[in-house]
């Protein structure tokens, strides 16, 4: 497919704020090489992404670089998008369908649901299949197929989630290899500063991972380090390569 530089919509100033329902199409030749931050089909976006899948395209940038959205912001959805795009991310917060979620405050939480990443993904710290970075964050029936290569905070689906943020029924089912903080599903989850209250929790339910891990340090097959969380039934079936807190 001929690629086509593509400008993302919505920058680090103003964010799409609308609802784009891409009725079950596919985008296709998007290419982004850049070293500026916001990058994705997206730049920024606190309105509604939906319907959509992009392939054979190709995404380059710096930090909060996704294939679809690079920055989500407060109450915004991701909804029913794939992403075959390769992402190559020069610094953080890279994502398959999100680098970086942001909220200003603790009563925002953003969504994103019904999502497949199959694009190769890489980093250097926060990098995951499906999001990079984000708190305040619901995660509901996300799939990673590619392999995510990070340094700091690697996953199949996260590479860190923080305080207030649910994923349930989600999987990785390819390769991940980082450093520090590497794992299936999430690179890091939780909020160490807050064990006794419940709505600073983070919390995984209803996940595996089947995807081989390699790190060094915190090396999990589904988090890497967990802090003030509740799992519940999840599980890993795949070889963990790792060094210290290896499980």
């Amino acid at each position: 497919a001929k690629l086509h530089k593509w400008t993302p919509i919505g920058n680090s100033s103003v964010p799409f704020t609308g609802n784009f329902d891409g009725d079950g199409y596919t985008i296709s030749g998007m290419f982004i090489n850049t070293t500026s931050t916001h990058n994705g089909l997206f730049g920024n976006s606190s309105g509604t992404v939906q319907n959509l899948t992009i392939e054979n395209s190709w995404v380059s940038g710096g930090d909060a670089t996704a294939g679809i959205v690079g920055n989500l912001k407060d109450v915004a959805f991701i909804r029913n998008v794939v992403n075959k795009a390769s992402v190559i991310g020069i610094n953080n917060v890279i994502g398959g369908i999100v680098g970086s979620y942001e909220t200003v405050c603790c009563n925002k939480t953003g969504t994103i649901e019904n999502v497949e990443n199959h694009g190769f993904i890489t980093g250097s710290k926060t990098v995951g299949g499906i999001i990079g970075k984000g708190g305040n964050l619901r995660i509901v029936n996300a799939r990673n197929y590619a392999e995510v290569v990070g340094t700091s905070y690697t996953g199949g689906i996260a590479g860190e989630l923080e305080a207030n943020s649910i994923m349930d029924s989600s999987a990785n089912y390819a390769k991940i290899t980082g450093k520090d903080y590497t794992a299936g599903i999430a690179g890091y989850l939780g909020y160490a500063y807050s064990c006794n209250s419940d709505n600073k929790r983070g919390t995984l339910s209803n996940s595996k991972n089947v995807g081989d891990i390699e790190g060094e340090k915190y090396t999990a097959g589904l988090v890497g380090k967990s802090e003030c969380t509740k799992n519940l039934n999840v599980a890993n079936d795949a070889k963990i390569i790792g060094s210290t807190y290896t499980a």
